[in-house]
Parts: C-alpha cells; sequence; structure tokens
C-alpha cells in the first residue's frame, strides 16, 4: 500500500482519481479497506478531497465514507465508536422540512430506550451511491451540493453502497454494540417489503430480516399523506399496505417493537413530496421554498444549486 501511494504521488500527481485507484495494485480491494484519504500540499491545491473519498467507493476500497457537519472526512470508527446511532436514508436533494421532522420524531422515540443515552446518540443521514449514479457517472457538483445542505443543517453524513437495511445494519455494528435505530417514511414500505428487493439471498425476505433485527437495532416509520387530503387520509405503520402473503411478518415485527410507528413532531409536512419540490425548484421561486428550511433555500437560490431556475 504505502509503495502504491509514494509511486501514486511522484508520477500521477496530476492525476488523484489514479491515485486512489492505484492503492490497491497488486493487492486486491478485498484485503485492504481505506476509510479516509486527504490530498494536500503541492500539486493538490486544487483537489476536492470529499470527492476523492467518493471515489475510494467507486474504486471498491471502502463501502463507505462519512463528513461531520463541518463537511470534513472523518473516520468512521472514531465516530461510531460506542455510540447510538440514529440513520435517516434519503436522497436529501434537497433536505426538507420533512427529514427534519422524521429525524427529530425519530429521534424522540430512540432516546425513549433504556440502553440509550440521549447525549450521547449520533444522528446520520445517509445517501446511497445508487442516488448519486446517473448512468455510470457521479455528478461531483450535486454530491457537493447535497453534502453542504446537509452539513449547513448540522447533518453528519455517509455515503454509502449498502441498499439493504440489513448491510447498513452489519456495518454500523462493526464500530458499536448500542443500539440502532433507522428511520424511514411509510412511502419506503414499497422496497422494504418487495420481495424483489431480496433476490439473490438463499433466505429471500426472511433471512433479510433476520440479519436486520439480531439484536437491539429497531426500524421507525414516520407517516405520509397525500398532498391536499386531510387526516383521514394519512398513512401510518398501523394502515400501511403490504402483499397479503407479507402481512403476518408485518404484524410479528411490529408486535415485538421491531418496526415503531413515529409520531411527527409537526404534521403539517406530512404531504412533501421530494420529487416535487426538485422540479418546482428547476424552474426557478416558488411554492418550493416553503418546503424545505430556510437555510436550504437560500443557498440553492444564491449558488443555484441542484439545477435550481435551469427549466
Amino acid at each position: 500500500l504505502g509503495v502504491n501511494l509514494i509511486h501514486g504521488a511522484f508520477f500521477h500527481h496530476q492525476n488523484p482519481e489514479w491515485i486512489v485507484e492505484g492503492l490497491a495494485d497488486g493487492l486486491g480491494s478485498e484485503r485492504i479497506e481505506v476509510d479516509l484519504i486527504h490530498f494536500s500540499g503541492p500539486y493538490f491545491e486544487e483537489v476536492e478531497n470529499r470527492l476523492m473519498n467518493l471515489h475510494l467507493i467507486r474504486s471498491w476500497l471502502t463501502r463507505a465514507v462519512v463528513f461531520n457537519p463541518q463537511g470534513e472526512v472523518v473516520v468512521p470508527g472514531e465516530l461510531f465508536y460506542r455510540k447510538p446511532v440514529m440513520v435517516m436514508r434519503g436522497s436529501f436533494k434537497p433536505v426538507t422540512y420533512v427529514n427534519v421532522d422524521m429525524m427529530s420524531a425519530g429521534l424522540r422515540q430512540f432516546s425513549q430506550l433504556a440502553a440509550v443515552d440521549e447525549n450521547e446518540i449520533l444522528s446520520l443521514a445517509e445517501v446511497t451511491m445508487n442516488s448519486l449514479i446517473s448512468g455510470d457517472n457521479v455528478d461531483g457538483a450535486d454530491f457537493l451540493a447535497r453534502i453542504d445542505l446537509l452539513a449547513s443543517q448540522g447533518y453528519t453524513v455517509m455515503i454509502s453502497d449498502y441498499v439493504r437495511f440489513f448491510r447498513l445494519r452489519a456495518y454500523l455494528r462493526r464500530y458499536t454494540q448500542k443500539p440502532i435505530g433507522i428511520v424511514l417514511s411509510v412511502r419506503d414500505f414499497q422496497f422494504l417489503f418487495d420481495e424483489k428487493y431480496y433476490e439473490g439471498l438463499e433466505g429471500g425476505i426472511l433471512e433479510a430480516f433476520g440479519k436486520l433485527f439480531p439484536d437491539n437495532t429497531h426500524v421507525y416509520v414516520y407517516p405520509s399523506r397525500p398532498r391536499g387530503t386531510d387526516a383521514a387520509a394519512t398513512v401510518t405503520l398501523d394502515n400501511v399496505q403490504v402483499p397479503e402473503n407479507l402481512r403476518h411478518l408485518l404484524a410479528y415485527l411490529k408486535a415485538n417493537d421491531k418496526l415503531v410507528a413515529v409520531q411527527p413532531r409537526d404534521d403539517s409536512h406530512l404531504h412533501i413530496d421530494i420529487a416535487e419540490v426538485l422540479a418546482g425548484l428547476r424552474r426557478g421561486r416558488g411554492e418550493w421554498e416553503a418546503d424545505v428550511p430556510e437555510g436550504v433555500a437560500k443557498r440553492i437560490i444564491e449558488s443555484r444549486l441542484l439545477g435550481y431556475d435551469t427549466e
């Protein structure tokens, strides 16, 4: 590894992506894991270290990278060590009021667990590589915009290639034995309870849930409401529809507090649809501004982030 790093620094400093890709030459990515990389000094003044750390994932040198609320790359093991962790997965394109309330409401219930010290909880916004890749490429400006917007709201951010939740849980378990909470929208049940999502697993959906909930791990389910409807149309963990053959599985997970209904702190945002927000901001100023925190709207407009006013 050291030889590869020295060779890259001397002979390929004009191409930092190659330096990253060459770290595992002669070793194989299955033999090493690189949690963090930082470029500094002559020839590297213009290197965006956040993009280089994202390239670690694309080069199969790690499965996840983490950024603190200042937008700096940090070592996951040091951050997660012996802490209860609450994860909110999303595309955050952009972060909206429903994300803010989802995390706040989830943390309120997660902190009530006997094994959780409220002051020790690490709250984490997770973005999967799937939501960053367009075609075969990652839009660097789009990625940096999301990191900056989340950081502006005080979030620690993790980028991972863990599509299935049980693999995310296994990753976190490498660093902590404290409780793990995952908060998600009831809309995500279309994936969580979709058996096609688990094709390739010998035990299918049962194996997946067995690996997600073997210990002190809980999934908190936040409600949703279609725009323009009243409270009677709210979809919650208690009335969400899943395939008939999986209803008993859902009932079992609820009865054993593996799936826990989240009570919103502010139910006025349940209608927010991130796709509608993104479409709106690309047309310029408008109603979408009421669906995102004020600081987020200001940054999007001033810096023309996420394709603002391009349509």
